[in-house]
């Protein structure tokens, strides 16, 4: 099998290459950080807003397999919805069989009704859940899989509250009204790896995240008693005074992702124990 990954440099990319090169031939595909991928891989320079050089790259590679996880947060019509647009055209002319995993976000719900589920109507009131909506929709006119994930512990913004922790200069506040389901970027893969071989008949929309919903703030505190810091130190927000307009709520149901997938989606105190 023949995979792509488009958007491999970035954080869920990099883990999703560790988990695949030693099993599948893999493309990585980066923008801004190069990558220095395994000798079993094969990485490339890919803007996927430049629709000439997306079609190049799907009628050199022709993947049986793309996981599209690329965006760039300051184009996010560019990367996002015409990017997208630009995969599923050379999708159609170069590998129509292929199978297309999209990675989207609980920032397509407005906040106002969760636990959301993947039958429940999207209502973005973020432009970056905007733009992944479009992106949805297009995704699944062609057949391709929808997943909706939340927010990664030990993605790069832990860093940032590390350094708030260590000098006491913390760029912003965490809210104690905004709830989220983190998930550990292992388990994510997981389940990324495994749709690979599932049957793709109810793989329209998939829920996957973690099975804790807790506030950013609460979630920020875990962090530091994790980092053996006193997390008194935090910031602590309120959306409503903010200002803000900012989903409170986006906690997500992930009854079939428990029942269908090996891949278990851990608590953050199971990650953080071990």
């Amino acid at each position: 099998m023949v995979v792509l990954i488009i958007g491999a440099s970035g954080y869920v990319g990099k883990h999703l290459w560790g988990l695949l090169f030693e099993k599948l031939e893999v493309f990585g595909t980066y923008l801004k950080n190069p990558t220095a991928y395994n000798n079993n891989g094969f990485s490339l320079f890919l803007d996927i807003r430049d629709n000439k050089s997306v079609d190049t790259a799907f009628k050199k590679i022709r993947p049986d397999l793309i996981y599209h996880l690329a965006y760039d947060s300051q184009d996010l019509k560019g990367s996002i919805i015409d990017g997208t647009e630009n995969v599923l055209q050379a999708k159609r002319k170069w590998c129509p069989g292929s199978r297309l995993i999209y990675l989207s976000t609980d920032a397509v719900f407005d906040g106002e009704s969760g636990p959301y589920k993947e039958s429940d109507i999207p209502s973005p009131v973020w432009p970056y859940g905007a733009a992944k909506r479009k992106a949805e929709i297009a995704v699944r006119s062609a057949g391709g899989t929808v997943v909706r994930t939340s927010l990664a512990p030990m993605d790069p913004r832990t860093s940032v509250l590390k350094s708030g922790l260590e000098t006491g200069d913390f760029i912003y506040s965490y809210f104690s009204d905004e709830i989220r389901c983190p998930i550990f970027v292992e388990d994510l893969c997981g389940v990324l790896f495994e749709l690979a071989y599932a049957d793709n008949n109810e793989m329209n929309i998939l829920h996957i995240a973690g099975p804790e919903a807790i506030s950013r703030y609460e979630f920020a505190c875990k962090l530091a008693r994790f980092l053996e810091h006193d997390p008194k130190r935090i910031p602590r927000g309120i959306k409503s005074d903010s200002g803000e307009i900012r989903p409170i709520d986006l906690s997500m149901d992930i009854s079939f992702a428990k029942t269908f997938f090996k891949t278990k989606l851990r608590s953050i105190e199971e990650v953080l124990d071990r």
